[in-house]
């Protein structure tokens, strides 16, 4: 199916892809897994669907769990909500609700920390926060005391150890700058 804003992340040598928007302004909460491994016509399967239907949302692996960060609903502009998708048991956890609600995020794995930073359809965050994952699916989310150099959303993110990078995007235009930082002297302050 033709399909734009959806997650996508990997694990274990699997490629999650969920959410989405289809032909129509359709915003969906399908989830699939693909096996490069598997033989060629099955690589791709089905998993459950997501509990909330959402696209421009952010993917990310944590800790053993595939996380899925914000988005759109269809309704409003940005949500908050999360989710996790566990292997092992294939099933999609609620984690409870980021402080701000993001469209278009972009989302980091530090070891158990999930951190989410910009985003935003209308006014584009700098802001970032972060969610310890040891906590569950009922930990706090806490504002980082650092911000982003310029607010965006749908921007191409990554990261190399602590070090956290976004690239290109819009905030308001098409963006053409990137920049990277290291919440690297935060991350002891987070673990207290």
């Amino acid at each position: 199916m033709p399909l734009l804003g959806a997650g996508c992340a990997s694990l274990n040598g699997l490629l999650y892809v969920f959410g989405g928007v289809t032909t129509g302004e359709v915003f969906i909460n399908v989830a699939h897994v693909y096996n490069p491994s598997a033989a060629a016509g099955s690589r791709w399967s089905g998993i459950p669907s997501m509990n909330t239907a959402r696209g421009y949302l952010a993917g990310v692996p944590v800790n053993g769990k595939i996380y899925a960060v914000g988005g759109r609903d269809g309704v409003i502009s940005n949500t908050n909500i999360v989710e996790a998708y566990d292997p092992a048991d294939n099933t999609w956890h609620m984690v409870n609700h980021m402080q701000t609600a993001r469209a278009a995020p972009g989302a980091y794995s530090i070891g158990k920390y999930l951190f989410v930073c910009g985003g935003g359809w209308s006014n584009y965050f700098k802001t970032c926060e972060v969610y310890d994952t040891n906590a569950g699916y009922s930990g706090v989310w806490k504002t980082v005391p650092a911000v982003m150099l310029q607010g965006r959303r749908t921007f191409a993110y990554a990261n190399i150890g602590p070090v956290l990078y976004a690239i290109a995007g819009y905030n308001g235009s098409f963006l053409n700058t990137a920049e990277r930082w290291s919440y690297e002297m935060y991350l002891p302050m987070l673990r207290k």
